[in-house]
Parts: structure tokens; C-alpha cells; sequence
């Protein structure tokens, strides 16, 4: 059953199934409805067995908070505004310690970080998707 939890300000959906597995965040923006279940069901037919954690956080600003730098937009009128490294901050700073408290506390189960098979996913679709190619690279400098 998903859980919304705010973490410093920002309202975070979090499903957790089963013992252990991967762990999925997802930064999203819920304009077209319905985007957690079909994540949800993608997830239960892709491990069927189950045991993997969703924290999906709301974007306030998709433009502002998932692009790296600032540039004008190719279309239309408006600006990315180069917010992702704050927003990377967050997720690495705030997010993960809130969301391992919060599944010992209140689900009583957890793989610990460095725990042998946890993997950690960032995902997103268009510039969410950039979010998270850019993350790797700036995590893995």
C-alpha cells in the first residue's frame, strides 16, 4: 500500500513489497494521473516475487529542479533552470537516510546499503531521464 510521506517539503509516494530487492526512485510529475499504479503493476510483472521499494517524489518544477544547467527551451517560451544539483543533494542527503528510517521503523525490514544485492535505481522518462543519466555521471566522479 503506498505510503505519502513529506521529506523536507517535498511529497514522496513510497510502496514497499516484500524483503529486500531493489530500490526504485523515481522523481515524477503526476500530471497524467494514475503514474504510481502503472509503476506499480509494471514493477509486480517484472518481479513477480516480489520484494522492491518505490519512492516516487513529486516535482514541483519539472523544468527548474531536473535540468542540469540552465539553458532557454528549444520550443515554446521559458527557461530550464539548471536545479538538479540541489535536487540531487536531496535525494542523496535527505531522501535515502529518511527512506531507510522509515522502512525499519514502520515495515520492520530492510537490506542495509551496503548489504550485498542492493541495487539502487534512479529513473525517469524525458528530462527526468536526463536527471538521472546526469546523476550517475556526477556520482560516479
Amino acid at each position: 500500500m503506498w505510503e505519502l510521506k513529506e521529506i523536507a517539503g517535498k511529497s514522496c509516494h513510497i510502496l514497499h513489497e516484500g524483503n529486500g530487492g531493489p530500490v526504485f526512485l523515481w522523481p515524477f510529475y503526476p500530471h497524467e494521473g494514475k503514474e504510481l499504479e502503472r509503476l506499480e503493476n509494471a514493477l509486480q510483472k517484472a518481479l513477480p516475487d516480489g520484494g522492491y521499494t518505490i519512492a516516487a517524489w513529486q516535482v514541483e518544477d519539472w523544468n527548474r529542479d531536473l535540468s542540469p544547467w540552465a539553458a532557454p527551451m528549444a520550443m515554446g517560451e521559458g527557461q530550464f533552470a539548471g536545479g538538479a544539483t540541489s535536487v540531487l543533494g536531496w535525494v542523496t542527503e535527505t531522501l535515502l537516510p529518511e527512506l531507510k528510517k522509515w522502512i525499519l521503523t514502520e515495515q520492520g525490514t530492510w537490506i542495509p546499503e551496503n548489504a550485498e544485492g542492493t541495487k539502487y535505481y534512479l529513473m525517469g522518462y524525458s528530462l527526468a531521464g536526463l536527471f538521472a543519466l546526469w546523476s550517475l555521471y556526477e556520482m560516479a566522479g
